[in-house]
């Protein structure tokens, strides 16, 4: 389209993570707690490797970009928010010696990002 200006908006959503893990013995991870051995080494279930899987997590991502279009050059202009509803994924899981459970730790950002882009 030489000449026309063009405004977009798109999303996108994507299904994330669902790493597989082994789960920690807990019972036992108590156990050495109560006679007095502190490991920060967790202690796995064995037999068990590999065998739950954590959740997967929705992202949503955003791009608005205006685009004009000339005769030998086209600018574009757009922001892009990456994770935009900051979904955090589970990761990994640890023992918490306060608790004495486990706790999974999860990681996720948003990231906006503006770019500007010449193409000729």
């Amino acid at each position: 389209m030489l000449g026309k200006n063009v405004l977009n908006v798109s999303a996108k959503y994507s299904i994330q993570g669902g790493l597989r893990y082994t789960p920690i013995y807990v019972s036992q991870m108590n156990a050495n707690l109560d006679a007095g051995i502190i490991n920060d080494a967790p202690i796995y279930k064995q037999g068990q490797e590999f065998s739950k899987r954590f959740t997967p997590t929705g992202v949503v991502d955003l791009t608005i970009s205006y685009k004009i279009n000339k005769r030998k050059v086209s600018h574009t202009i757009a922001f892009e928010g990456l994770n935009i509803l900051d979904a955090k994924a589970p990761l990994w899981q640890r023992f918490d010696f306060g608790t004495r459970d486990v706790r999974t730790d999860k990681s996720g950002f948003s990231l906006p990002n503006i770019f500007y882009r010449l193409d000729f």
